[in-house]
């Protein structure tokens, strides 16, 4: 009896030391971990740096209020980390070593720079942290590549809707027989190549491209000799100060049409150029008049925190994040490698989700690896002060 009696107390000790154990190892699952993101952006010296830095905060708040994002039944809370590289490659490395060395940073977005992104890459690959980056140089060595494991890019090519924008131009402004592309300097010739021949395909021809410095803030000087040639329309090239190149083009006396093929929302181009100047504007950027159900979450969230009038330019760095969280939760995984892994296997069409729309990643034929994003792209035709979004295209790389 004396036995049997032992045994049920051993047997019982047991029962409890396993529970007691279950319970603590539940109780370290429920408690968060913290994944440190950090953002490189120019946060003084170009204008959509602080929009973007917003963007990012504006979505890992949401994941944060959320409770953090579960991943092998593990919740992470993000820590983000927002750093100002002033438009100077330079001063990206120096903050890049801060969040990968110091801040034990994981992920780095940024920079809005190429030379900066590229700058940015040198520190982040040998700590085997993954860049997430933004390139206004399609192929630049900043941009994805085979070469380049721990890079990708969850934006669209800069470049991506000139088909169309020409399309819809000829379509829609028959008349149009001659284009002055107007650039900054940091573009290669063969981007100007691949335009001209958009040009003569639609019936069209480039008579100039007119580059200007980085550093300009007067662009009247550089449209008096645009207008010299008498164009009929203008290509304002992938470029962030398209607003007021507008703007000085019209103050000109200039009534034709005008591309504007960065990805800079209406608002900030009608904001920028004034709405008696913007008509007849053919964008790319987004139109924040007539939002989908995700834009309008994120303009409702930075009015709430910010209490300023909203950019649109959060937008692509929320879709930036979301996209990161997205390959995460599908990985099971906060690894970069596995992430980047698992990124890369998404291009299905829907694979991924976007305020613009269902996305997926792309880029092989073009880049030789699927770390693009590709994501439906709004034509937008701005008249008298007001935008319209004509189409989405969604462009296959």
């Amino acid at each position: 009896m004396r036995t049997t009696n032992t045994k049920v107390i051993y047997l019982f000790t047991i029962l409890i030391i396993c529970i007691f154990l279950v319970a603590i190892s539940s109780a370290q699952q429920a408690k968060p971990t913290h994944l440190k993101i950090g953002a490189i952006e120019p946060l003084t010296g170009f204008p959509v740096g602080v929009p973007w830095g917003r963007g990012y905060e504006l979505f890992f708040d949401k994941i944060n209020e959320q409770g953090g994002i579960n991943i092998g039944g593990q919740k992470y809370l993000v820590d983000y980390l927002l750093e100002d590289d002033q438009l100077n490659p330079e001063t990206s490395a120096t903050v890049a070593k801060k969040l990968v060395y110091q801040d034990k940073a994981t992920y780095v977005f940024g920079s809005i720079l190429d030379s900066s992104g590229e700058a940015i890459y040198n520190v982040t690959a040998p700590q085997k942290a993954l860049q997430l980056v933004w390139v206004n140089i399609p192929k630049h060595p900043a941009d994805v590549r085979k070469d380049k494991p721990l890079c990708v890019r969850p934006n669209i090519s800069v470049d991506a809707p000139q088909a169309a924008d020409y399309k819809y131009l000829v379509k829609n402004y028959p008349s149009v027989k001659t284009i002055v592309i107007v650039a900054p300097d940091i573009y290669p010739s063969n981007m100007f190549s691949v335009v001209k021949s958009l040009a003569t395909n639609n019936g069209m021809v480039v008579i100039d491209v007119q580059l200007w410095p980085m550093t300009t803030t007067d662009f009247i000087p550089i449209y008096s000799k645009v207008l010299a040639k008498k164009p009929d329309a203008i290509h304002a090239f992938l470029s962030g100060f398209a607003a007021q190149q507008i703007r000085a083009a019209r103050q000109l006396g200039f009534k034709g049409p005008i591309i504007s093929d960065a990805p800079l929302g209406a608002d900030v181009i009608i904001a920028g150029a004034g709405p008696q100047a913007s008509s007849d504007i053919i964008c790319n950027g987004v139109d924040t008049s007539h939002p989908t159900d995700a834009m309008q979450e994120v303009m409702k969230r930075w009015d709430v925190k910010y209490r300023e009038p909203f950019v649109s330019d959060a937008l692509m760095a929320w879709d930036g994040a979301w996209v990161l969280m997205q390959a995460m939760q599908k990985a099971q995984s906060v690894d970069p490698e596995e992430v980047m892994a698992t990124m890369e296997s998404m291009t299905q069409p829907g694979s991924l989700q976007t305020v613009f729309g269902p996305a997926h990643m792309g880029g092989l034929n073009r880049f030789g690896v699927n770390r693009v994003l590709i994501r439906p792209i709004p034509i937008i035709r701005i008249m008298g002060g007001k935008a319209q979004v004509i189409e989405y295209v969604t462009v296959n790389e």
